[in-house]
Formats: C-alpha cells, structure tokens, sequence
C-alpha cells in the first residue's frame, strides 16, 4: 500500500514540474486492484482528474495536491495523519483551505469510524471525544464549508451510544504546531514506578520546544518515559533528537512505540535515540522501511512539493520486543499499548 502512495506523490511532482507522468496513472490502477482497498471511489475520481489535466498548461496546483492527500486520507492509506502532517502542503496553505476545524482525526475500521488523535482544546476535545471511541460517520480535521455535524458516538469501552453535536471552530494561528503531542499523561506501573506517557505526533523545528518541556518535566514526575511514534513521519527529526538529548532525563529509560505506519524522519529518529541512549528500548512493529532522501520545491502557489530524489528501498527498524498494532482500536481499546505497558512493568518488577 504505501507503494501506491509513494506511485501519487510522483505523479503529483511529475505534473507541478510540467511533466507528463506517462505510465505512472495506469500503475496506480493496477496496483489498486491488487489491494485490500475496499472503497476505490475517492481514488478513480482523483485519477481522471490526473489524466484530465496532464495535458494542460495551466491548472490549480493547490487544488490538485489538497484533493490527492485526501483521497489518500480516505482511501485509508498510510493514515489519515498525512493531511494534518502538511507533507506536501504548508501551513499557510492550510490555513487558508480549512478556516475551520474539529481537532480529530479518525481511522475506518470495516463500516465505522474510531477517534485515533484528539487535539488538546480543540471543539472534538471540549466534546468529550477520546482515543477509541467508534463514530458512525467520518469526521474531516478541517474543511471550508463545514460548522456543525451531528454525529453517533460509542464511547470507549463500546457502550449505548450518544447523538452529539460537535461545532467547528476558527482555525487557530499556530493549527499544525498543536500537534506536537496527541495525548500526554502519566501512567503507574506499580507502587514504585510510573512511566509518562508522550504520543508523538510532530517533531519539527516548530514544535520540538514543546516536546522538550514535557520532557524535562517527566523526570520528576515518573521513572521511565514512553514515546509513542506510531503513525507518525516526523520531518525534521534532528532538532527534536537534540532537544530530547539536550534533556535532563540522563538515565531515565526512554521506551519507543512504533508500527508500519513509522516513517520517515520518526524512523531515523527512533534508529539515532537508540544509537545513542543505552537506556531505550523500542516496542511494536517492523517500521515501514521509508528512509528516502528528498528534495523541496516551492511552487508559485506557495505550496512546498517534496520529491524523492531516488527510488531507495530499505528495510524498516526492527523493534526490541515484536506487538501487533493490526487491531489498534478493537472494542475502543489499545492492544499495542497495553501490551507494551504489561512488558515495561514486567522489567520493572
């Protein structure tokens, strides 16, 4: 699947740079209809507006590109976090498609929708909307024209379900930076050890300050912290590694979650903390393996298009102790996390 990905992203980079993508919107196709992809609706539709166009001009390149991420976000591919990422759209662009927004972002699971992040005082936040509770429609991060949506909601653990209005609101100046953490809070093992828990959404330049606070307050407050990078790319891993070096954490074990949605700067990331600290242990799944160097371009638009400068092929980072991450939110619950708090426990007994 992240073939496919990879396949749209050149194909986006071969047209905003007045190429013909030749064979690249037929690979797609049959790459899709060799997959697991169930809905291939928001696929077709963006691939006959790449043959429609790839022979003009001129054209909207902004469009183009914020249409594609979400077709991937719907297509359930690599996660719906590539839109809210700004992979290949910057934050002023952003801003300026999405006025408004919901601060969630949710995973299909078969025919329903779960809660995967929830951005601190977002309006999703203010509604009670947590970390696996099962939708029954999809919520967009940000959209234009939205308000208000009334939605079903099954609070995690699976119980009666609600009917809520969930209202969007102005998209604050800094959107992008407050996703640097989804979720911080500290978890007790037993009596004597207690781990701080950080899912690590963003690590840039922009938000890696914020990582560094939270870091530094862990050490009084637990004995071992917990990063969890599942999901997550991390572009601009160096500054974020040299500000949790830089931490007066010393000894304190650092425990890394990971799954095959690891990619890119996060995977370096977690490779460089491991190099470095002997105190870490990594937990969860094979990262995906995508280490491929890449180019930025600014186009007249303003968008910033990222283009791989090679087809590199690298196997993914090979965690210390193996957890399936296949059934992330069954029954609202996260097994990848349990299970790894059961094993930090066990080598803290």
């Amino acid at each position: 699947m992240q073939r496919i990905v990879v396949t749209c992203y050149v194909i986006i980079a071969n047209i905003c740079l007045g190429q013909a993508p030749k064979n690249l919107i037929q690979e797609v196709r049959q790459q899709l209809s060799q997959s697991s992809v169930k809905d291939l609706s928001p696929w077709q539709e963006n691939l006959k507006k790449l043959e429609a166009i790839q022979g003009k001009e001129k054209f909207d390149q902004s469009k183009l590109v914020t249409s594609i991420n979400l077709a991937l976000a719907a297509g359930g591919i690599a996660g719906p976090s590539l839109v809210p990422q700004g992979n290949l759209i910057t934050e002023q662009h952003s801003q300026m498609q999405s006025p408004y927004y919901s601060g969630v972002i949710t995973e299909r699971k078969g025919r329903y929708f779960y809660v995967k992040y929830v951005v601190p005082k977002s309006p999703a936040a203010k509604l009670g909307l947590r970390r696996g509770d099962r939708l029954d429609q999809d919520i967009p991060f940000a959209s234009a024209k939205l308000q208000s949506l009334t939605l079903m909601v099954k609070k995690s653990p699976l119980d009666q379900a609600l009917k809520v209005s969930l209202s969007f609101a102005p998209s604050p100046d800094q959107l992008l930076t407050q996703w640097t953490l989804a979720s911080e809070t500290v978890i007790p093992l037993n009596k004597k050890h207690s781990a701080s828990y950080l899912h690590l959404i963003d690590c840039s330049s922009s938000s890696s300050p914020i990582l560094k606070n939270h870091l530094d307050r862990s050490r009084s407050r637990s004995q071992s912290v917990i990063i969890d990078l599942r999901d997550s790319s991390c572009d601009d891993e160096d500054q974020a590694l040299s500000n949790l070096l830089a931490s007066p954490l010393k000894d304190t074990p650092i425990y890394l979650l990971s799954n095959h949605r690891t990619r890119q700067g996060a995977e370096r990331l977690l490779a460089r903390i491991k190099e470095k600290r002997p105190q870490t242990f990594t937990i969860g799944e094979l990262t995906a393996g995508q280490w491929a160097n890449r180019s930025a371009q600014v186009l007249s638009s303003g968008l910033i298009l990222l283009i791989p400068e090679r087809k590199v092929v690298q196997a993914g980072f090979q965690p210390d102790h193996i957890l399936k991450d296949g059934l992330l939110f069954s029954e609202g619950n996260d097994q990848l996390l349990q299970g790894a708090l059961s094993w930090i426990k066990d080598q803290n007994s």
